[in-house]
């Protein structure tokens, strides 16, 4: 899950939170301290290849994404010589 997290952010996501009330019992909770150990080590390892690709310092393909802005860019201007290309289809007048 931090991976997608991060590849949400890396592709210029917006993310949010909603609060859900939850109430846990004692005998619900799966996690114990070497498996939550492991899950926050897993946290900070995502974190660092993160801030690494984001440096240019290292490369990890699951973070390759184009931003927005770039997208935006190629769409627009795709749609900017299609328009320029298209033949004017103003009526002709009767001789």
């Amino acid at each position: 899950d931090n991976q997608i997290i991060a590849q949400a952010v890396a592709a210029g996501a917006r993310i949010g939170e909603v609060s859900c009330p939850t109430r846990y019992q004692e005998d619900a909770s799966s996690i114990n301290l070497p498996r939550s150990i492991k899950y926050g080590l897993g946290v900070l390892a995502t974190s660092a290849q993160y801030r690494l690709q984001k440096l240019g310092w290292r490369h990890y393909p699951y973070l390759d994404f184009e931003t927005p802005a770039r997208v935006d860019t190629s769409i627009a201007s795709a749609q900017a010589k299609s328009a320029s290309e298209e033949p004017s289809k103003s009526p002709q007048a009767a001789g």
